[in-house]
């Protein structure tokens, strides 16, 4: 055999068992989801301790979530069911989680537009994660502030994520697997693009006074009855 023959054997068999791992590892998670919630219906902690523990399983799915992404990214295999869902409030349990992280870190975290009604034809888990991962970015940049903002138009919504970070150098592909802006290993950006573009959005990113992250993503329009 080649040597490319046994490399590709080699990574379908490296990508087999990460798919097993992933698995593995999110059985028990899930007893730890039902445990949580039990202790904390016979009063063993206060609501804000589970807020806290949601936050932290939800944040061990996301990475989960990315691992599985990347590995279906890498043998073509990225499938989804999509519904019509909120995206506000869809992305409620993300901006809560935020909001708790960036008060633990010093950052001002603000965000707009999360009143809005906005339907979209989409994955709720898969877009979910495209935001997380940006905002998660964000984080990691910022060094005072944060802010997330949400509108809608006639066709599309847009989706605004800036901090006062500074900025990301020239020349790096921020959206490309193998490039890292120093922390991490630069597969949130790429991720996100990849379920963003999956979805028929687009995600660009710009520089002036803070560093933007702009999404835009169709709007779920109902089909018209035939008379």
């Amino acid at each position: 055999m080649s040597n490319s023959g046994d490399n590709k054997l080699s990574l379908e068999r490296a990508l087999a068992g990460i798919d097993c791992l992933l698995h593995d590892v999110d059985v028990p998670i899930s007893i730890l989801e039902n445990r949580i919630h039990s202790l904390y219906e016979e009063g063993a902690f206060s609501c804000d301790a589970l807020q806290e523990l949601e936050i932290l399983t939800a944040r061990i799915r996301m990475h989960i979530g990315n691992c599985l992404t990347t590995k279906e990214l890498s043998s073509n295999e990225v499938t989804f069911t999509r519904e019509e869902i909120d995206l506000t409030q869809a992305l409620k349990p993300i901006v809560i989680s935020f909001q708790s992280r960036c008060k633990k870190a010093g950052i001002q975290f603000s965000h707009e537009g999360m009143d809005e009604n906005i339907n979209l034809d989409c994955n709720e888990e898969a877009i979910q994660r495209a935001l997380w991962n940006i905002l998660r970015n964000g984080l990691t940049a910022a060094e005072s502030s944060m802010n997330l903002a949400i509108k809608k138009s006639a066709n599309q919504c847009t989706i605004e994520v800036s901090d006062d970070g500074p900025g990301i150098p020239d020349g790096v592909a921020i959206f490309d697997y193998r490039e890292s802006t120093g922390a991490g290993q630069g597969l949130g950006l790429f991720i996100s693009k990849a379920l963003i573009e999956a979805h028929g959005g687009a995600i660009c990113h710009s520089r002036d006074s803070e560093t933007r992250f702009l999404v835009t993503l169709p709007l779920y329009h109902a089909p018209m009855e035939m008379l």
